[in-house]
């Protein structure tokens, strides 16, 4: 009884019903929520550079410009789930795309401006593999949402 009048309730209002293929949450806005913490965090750095060496050559990333190179990543992921918003998309798809790039993002950022130095170059390898891997999901689950058009 309950659930018909939630029906009726919705119908009367022009509330769509939920879709177990659409997040209540609209997905781009967690990564346009990303941007507005990694901008946040960047103000709080003790230091400007980080020094990576990677085998005979030395790279000097300077933050904020890591900062806006993150964030401009993200906006970029961000307008491509807004565009997508009235697909079919699966949801594990998204929620595994979108915690694989967050995570490897953020661990990636807050390990690179640490104060003491270290070998970056495997924590570099592996958060560019599980980089790949994410976009890769992002395109399957691109492809199958026009499949199943």
């Amino acid at each position: 009884m309950k659930n018909k009048k939630q029906k009726a309730f919705n119908k009367e209002n022009n509330i769509p019903d939920q879709n177990k293929n659409h997040p209540t949450i609209p997905i781009h806005s967690y990564w346009f929520f990303a941007i507005m913490v990694i901008i946040t965090s960047s103000m709080f750095v003790k230091h400007n550079t980080q020094n990576i060496q990677y085998h005979e050559n030395h790279i000097v990333i300077y933050f904020h410009h890591l900062t806006i190179a993150i964030s401009i990543l993200l906006l970029i992921f961000g307008f491509i789930y807004w565009s997508l918003r009235n697909k079919p998309l699966t949801i594990w798809m998204i929620n595994f795309h979108s915690l694989l790039t967050l995570v490897t993002i953020g661990t990636f950022y807050m390990t690179c401006f640490q104060e003491n130095t270290w070998n970056i170059t495997p924590v570099l390898l592996l958060g560019i593999i599980l980089l790949l891997v994410a976009q890769v999901i992002l395109v399957l689950n691109i492809f199958q949402s026009k499949r199943s058009k």
